[in-house]
């Protein structure tokens, strides 16, 4: 029960990420960079405890997906701004299709039909929500461009950090990759001389709850849950995250979402579910080969 309890707690704050972005009120790259420094100086003591942290392989993996994730991040955040927080919080979580495609066409791994029913049926969605007429007038809002390219941003990251994160304890994962992220946001802001202080000091509060509830306390939450339960079913429950934050943006940002947004999200929602099924399927039958 405790460990249920833990993955619905982090499912809740993982949630009200869009939120804080929208409630800081400040450039994408400001809150992706305050919110990866209060992560990492929360991590920090934690990870200096660890004895296990890993070979110079898994470690260059992380750091290189950190680097990565860090610019996944600003970009998210700056759809966040362009949008809302449901729409983009939905739209990365495409990236169970990105990484069924890179796994079948680079690992050359089996996709079984049912995936590749859920990722026709959650593209049907994304193609509802931005409308099929803007979609061949090529008339995309950029928020919606930033947010699939942060998917597939995702999905890259993803498999760059999954075998290290077979080898490694998932502290050390978590330290390298906000390490590899701060690195990455660091090397933006001297070339595009970002300005590294918030716009105005009633961000703070906002910025440092990005931090440390949704990056720190949410994914080591996160962490601890995939240690007793299946990833399929973590992965299941954080499809519960758009919903929460749609129901968040409602009462706290006064955000109404469109009918056909409404609708594409439920389309996609549904897509992503059949998909995440299959890999839960494949997870098992992975795991009884393993056995025999």
């Amino acid at each position: 029960m405790k460990k249920w309890l833990i993955l619905c707690a982090a499912t809740i704050f993982v949630s009200f990420s869009g939120i804080f972005v929208r409630l800081a009120n400040e450039t994408g790259f400001i809150s992706a960079f305050y919110r990866i420094l209060f992560a990492l100086l929360f991590i920090a003591p934690v990870y200096l405890t660890r004895k296990r942290r890993g070979n110079l392989a898994d470690i260059v993996a992380c750091l290189l997906g950190g680097f990565l994730f860090g610019y996944e991040l600003a970009l998210w955040n700056m759809s966040v701004v362009l949008l809302n927080a449901t729409i983009p919080t939905l739209l990365v979580n495409l990236s169970c299709i990105w990484i069924g495609l890179f796994s079948f066409l680079v690992l050359k791994e089996r996709i079984s039909l049912a995936h590749w029913i859920g990722t026709a049926i959650a593209l049907i969605g994304v193609v509802v929500i931005i409308g099929y007429t803007s979609i061949l007038e090529l008339k995309i809002e950029k928020g919606v461009l930033y947010a699939i390219l942060c998917s597939v941003m995702i999905s890259v990251y993803t498999l760059l950090v999954k075998k290290a994160r077979n080898r490694i304890d998932s502290i050390s994962v978590l330290f390298y990759t906000l390490l590899g992220s701060l690195i990455g946001l660091i090397t933006w802001a001297l070339i595009g001389k970002e300005n590294l202080r918030p716009l105005s000091n009633l961000s703070w509060p906002y910025l440092i709850g990005l931090g440390i509830l949704v990056q720190g306390f949410g994914y080591l939450s996160i962490n601890y849950a995939l240690g007793y339960i299946s990833s399929a079913k973590v992965t299941l429950m954080l499809l519960l995250q758009p919903v929460f934050t749609g129901l968040l943006a409602a009462v706290l940002l006064d955000e109404k979402l469109k009918t056909s947004q409404i609708l594409g999200s439920t389309i996609v929602l549904l897509g992503l579910l059949i998909s995440f099924i299959t890999i839960g399927k494949d997870e098992s039958k992975g795991s009884q080969k393993k056995t025999q």
